[in-house]
C-alpha cells in the first residue's frame, strides 16, 4: 500500500510538472545566466534522421524546464557540499575567486593562427601606428588560487607566441604589471573582466609606450557604483552565498567633456546607469556591446584613436578618452565595414587592437578585419 501511495504521489507530481512546463510562459533570455535560451526547434526530417532535431529539442526542454533556476541552485549547492571544485565549466577557487575552465584545442589554435595572419596583413597596409595588447585572464595572475590539478593552458606562452609572429605592429605585454599589482582588486572574482583598477594599470602601460602623459590615481574621483555585482562566472556556476563584486567609476578631476555616439543614441556619458538595476551590470560601462561607439572630447590635440576591441575595453574607456580628441571603439562581431576605409574616412592617427586572451582564441570577429 505504501509503495502504491509513493508511486501515485510521484507520478502526480511528475504529471503536474510536465503540464506546467508546457503551459508556463516562455522567455527567450535568462538574466540569471546572461544568455539567450534555446528556441523551439523547427521540424526537419533530415535533422530528425541525423539526430540533430532531438538534440535541439533536448536543449529547448532543458532551457525552459519549469523552476530551472531553482534546480540549478539546488544542484550546485549539492555539489559544493560534496566538495566538488568545478561546476558547469567553472572552477571554484580560493578566496571567493571563480575561474573558467580553459582548453586550447585544435579549433582554437587554428583561430589564433588565422587571427595573427589577418592582423599582420591589416597592419602592413596601414599608414598609422598600430599597437596590439592581449590581456591575460585572472587565471594567469592567480594560478595559486586554482583547485589542485585544475588544467589550464599557459596564457603567457600564448601571448609570447602571438607577439613573436605579428608583423608591422607594436606589442605590449602587461602580465608582469598585473602580477605586480595582484594583491590589489584588479580582477572581478565572479566575472571574466578586469575591474576598473585593473583597466587603469593596463592603460598606463599603453600610455607609457606611446608617450602619453600619465595620470596618477590621485587625479581621479573614484565612486562606488554597486557592491552587488555577480558576473558571468557566477551565472554559469550558480553558486549560493557567493561573495559579490564591487564596481567603481573613475572620473578625472580635471574633467574632459564628452559627446558619445552609441549605435542608437547620443549621450554625454560613458556610463549607462540603468544596467546597475539588472543582472548584466558590467554593461554599465560603455553601454554594453555596441557595434560602434564614437567619443568626441574637449581635447584639441588632433589625436584620434581607433580601438578594435572586445568588452575588456569597456571599463578602460574611462581612462582612454581623457587623452584623445576622438576615440572610436569598434566591435568586429557586429561591425562589418572595412577598417582601412574607416581609418582614412575618420582621420584616425593611432590604432589599438585590444582583446583578452580567452576571447582572442574564440572570437571569430577578427576574421573580418580588413
Amino acid at each position: 500500500m505504501q509503495r502504491k501511495m509513493f508511486f501515485y504521489t510521484f507520478m502526480s507530481i511528475w504529471i503536474v510538472l510536465i503540464v506546467f512546463n508546457f503551459v508556463a510562459p516562455k522567455v527567450s533570455f535568462s538574466e540569471e545566466e546572461n544568455r539567450m535560451l534555446a528556441s523551439f526547434p523547427t521540424f526537419d526530417f533530415t535533422k530528425l534522421v541525423e539526430g540533430e532535431y532531438l538534440k535541439e529539442m533536448e536543449s529547448y526542454i532543458n532551457d525552459h524546464f519549469v523552476f530551472r533556476d531553482l534546480w540549478l541552485k539546488v544542484k550546485s549547492t549539492f555539489e559544493q557540499a560534496c566538495l566538488k571544485t568545478e561546476n558547469t565549466g567553472i572552477y571554484i577557487g580560493e578566496d571567493g575567486y571563480l575561474f573558467e575552465k580553459q582548453v586550447l584545442d585544435e579549433t582554437k589554435i587554428t583561430n589564433v593562427k588565422q587571427h595573427i595572419e589577418r592582423i599582420s596583413a591589416f597592419a602592413q597596409n596601414q599608414k598609422v601606428p598600430i599597437t596590439m595588447m592581449l590581456i591575460p585572464n585572472s587565471v594567469s595572475v592567480y594560478p595559486e588560487k586554482l583547485p589542485a590539478n585544475a588544467p589550464v593552458y599557459d596564457q603567457s606562452k600564448l601571448i609570447e607566441e602571438v607577439y613573436q609572429n605579428l608583423t608591422s605592429i607594436k606589442t605590449i605585454d602587461v602580465l608582469d604589471t598585473l602580477i605586480e599589482h595582484k594583491e590589489e582588486y584588479i580582477y572581478f572574482k565572479t566575472d571574466h573582466h578586469m575591474t576598473s583598477l585593473g583597466a587603469y594599470f593596463v592603460y598606463q602601460e599603453y600610455a607609457k609606450e606611446n608617450g602619453i602623459p600619465l595620470h596618477s590615481l590621485e587625479d581621479y574621483e573614484i565612486r562606488l557604483v554597486t557592491d552587488d555585482f555577480l558576473g558571468t562566472f557566477d551565472s554559469k556556476a550558480q553558486l549560493i552565498l557567493q561573495e559579490k563584486d564591487f564596481m567603481y567609476q573613475y572620473q578625472l578631476k580635471e574633467k574632459v567633456f564628452l559627446q558619445v555616439e552609441y549605435d542608437t543614441q547620443v549621450s554625454n556619458s560613458l556610463y549607462e546607469e540603468s544596467y546597475l538595476q539588472t543582472k548584466d551590470k558590467y554593461s554599465y560601462y560603455l553601454n554594453g556591446n555596441q557595434a560602434r561607439v564614437k567619443v568626441t572630447t574637449s581635447n584639441q590635440n588632433h589625436e584620434k584613436l581607433l580601438v578594435i576591441k572586445d568588452s575588456y575595453a569597456h571599463n578602460m574607456a574611462q581612462f582612454i578618452c581623457n587623452d584623445f580628441e576622438e576615440v572610436h571603439f569598434i566591435d568586429l562581431r557586429y561591425y562589418k565595414m572595412s577598417m582601412s576605409d574607416y581609418i582614412e574616412e575618420n582621420g584616425i592617427t593611432q590604432v589599438l587592437i585590444l582583446y583578452n586572451v580567452s576571447n582572442f582564441v574564440e572570437d571569430l570577429g577578427l576574421r573580418s578585419l580588413k
